[in-house]
């Protein structure tokens, strides 16, 4: 399964090849970037047969795990002598002047970003989803509206009424997002608010962004879940409900985007956040390049999307919004059965009440029926154990209290529109693509 995220050793070369040192890869930030700025990495034991540059940020998780899915497909296909840069003052999107190659895996991040990497005339894959006209470059993504429909379906296991989202004003996936969720609140009839940074500002306006974020959040009815475009965004959330004087997460639960353990672990409570599978976002892109340089007319312009993996439960959303113990009681008992075969009546039997009066207590307090959530955690396990384990099928069903498998097949393919195996394979061979008429 390539979901699954490897550690293994990788050669780090100078550009001479003069000198070169072996480092375990997920070393420690502060010594990769005592690295010479502009590296070429060389896995060991091949030759290289092809010139790839990697231009993402590697300072950031997400970056990092882009290059290590790189890596991982080499070194399970065809060693490839890889260029990234590791820091320094230049951008680690662009490329040197002199660099020549076989083909580009990059962050695109505007029109003219375009033009100086097409104007190598070499393969090209963006990973990016900043770049406006991304459908006219072959583009791999993960799939925001997956991601958001996570994030609301966590929330309101919560049993949360208000939610919000803190995003970017100026980023185009940020803004998608928004409108996501927005478009989601709506249909489950949550009271819905947001909160907009600006990057890239002065200090003392960053200084007024967080003030303006303490009285926002202060302002915001409760019990709230917010839902923040990546883990650096939330943990700005967490410091200013600290500092706001907010209960975390009993008042405001906060969830992230991209599982970025650093940060994740460094927030007080801890922060929960939506695993997105950024590695298998580097291995399908260098599946789409080496496709592309194999035989240039193979890979057609378009967007291919890519499931998140699921949600990474921690301290900042360990709670349950509903004051009904009636409620409280029955959730923890779906959570703590899940192998088990779950009825709403034998749910309403083990907490000595009707079934009748079960369905009310749920209906006044969560806005939806007992049965409902049942499923709804059930397919969410599934569609996570499929996406990041190697558990047959059948094994899957009966972690998820499926007797039979072909009780949990139809119910999986009603909901995702493919059956478990389809699903996984979809994944695995990344088939979802969107082109320009989609």
């Amino acid at each position: 399964m390539i979901a699954r995220r490897r550690r293994t050793d990788v050669q780090f070369a100078q550009n001479n090849y003069d000198y070169a040192q072996t480092l375990p890869w997920q070393m420690d930030k502060l010594k990769l970037m005592t690295l010479l700025p502009n590296i070429t990495i060389r896995p060991s034991q091949s030759p290289a047969t092809r010139r790839v540059a990697i231009l993402v940020d590697i300072a950031s998780g997400w970056g990092r795990s882009i290059v290590e899915g790189v890596g991982d497909y080499c070194r399970e296909n065809q060693w490839w002598e890889l260029y990234l840069n590791l820091g320094g003052e230049s951008n680690p999107h662009e490329l040197p002047a002199n660099w020549q190659g076989d083909g580009i895996i990059a962050r695109v991040t505007s029109q003219a970003h375009r033009q100086k990497l097409e104007a190598h005339n070499i393969p090209l894959v963006n990973v990016s989803s900043v770049y406006e006209h991304k459908e006219k470059l072959v583009t791999v993504l993960l799939d925001s509206q997956r991601i958001a429909e996570m994030a609301v379906t966590h929330f309101q296991e919560l049993g949360l009424p208000h939610i919000a989202y803190i995003g970017v004003a100026h980023a185009n996936s940020s803004r998608l997002r928004k409108r996501q969720v927005a478009e989601l609140a709506r249909k489950a009839k949550l009271n819905f608010s947001t909160f907009d940074f600006t990057l890239g500002v002065s200090t003392s306006q960053a200084a007024a962004q967080r003030t303006a974020l303490c009285q926002w959040i202060l302002k915001q009815p409760k019990p709230l879940g917010i839902l923040a475009w990546n883990d650096n965004l939330g943990k700005l959330a967490i410091d200013a409900a600290h500092l706001s004087g907010v209960s975390l997460p009993d008042e405001v639960a906060i969830l992230g985007v991209d599982n970025d353990e650093l940060i994740c672990h460094l927030t007080i409570p801890t922060m929960s956040s939506i695993e997105t599978g950024v590695h298998r976002l580097g291995y399908t892109a260098a599946q789409l390049l080496h496709n592309q340089m194999t035989n240039p007319n193979s890979v057609r312009p378009g967007i291919r999307l890519l499931d998140p993996i699921g949600i990474i439960p921690r301290e900042s959303t360990d709670m349950l919004a509903t004051d009904d113990p009636i409620v409280n009681q029955a959730l923890r008992q779906i959570r703590k059965h899940m192998d088990r075969p779950i009825l709403v009546n034998d749910l309403a039997l083990a907490l000595g009440i009707s079934k009748r009066k079960l369905e009310m207590h749920f209906a006044a307090a969560m806005n939806h029926s007992p049965a409902t959530l049942i499923k709804r955690i059930k397919l969410e396990k599934i569609r996570s154990l499929l996406l990041d384990s190697d558990l047959t099928i059948e094994e899957i069903a009966q972690k998820t209290g499926f007797a039979y498998v072909e009780n949990m097949i139809p119910l999986f393919r009603r909901k995702f529109g493919k059956t478990p195996a389809q699903y996984r394979r979809s994944q695995q061979h990344h088939t979802t693509h969107h082109t320009d008429n989609a």
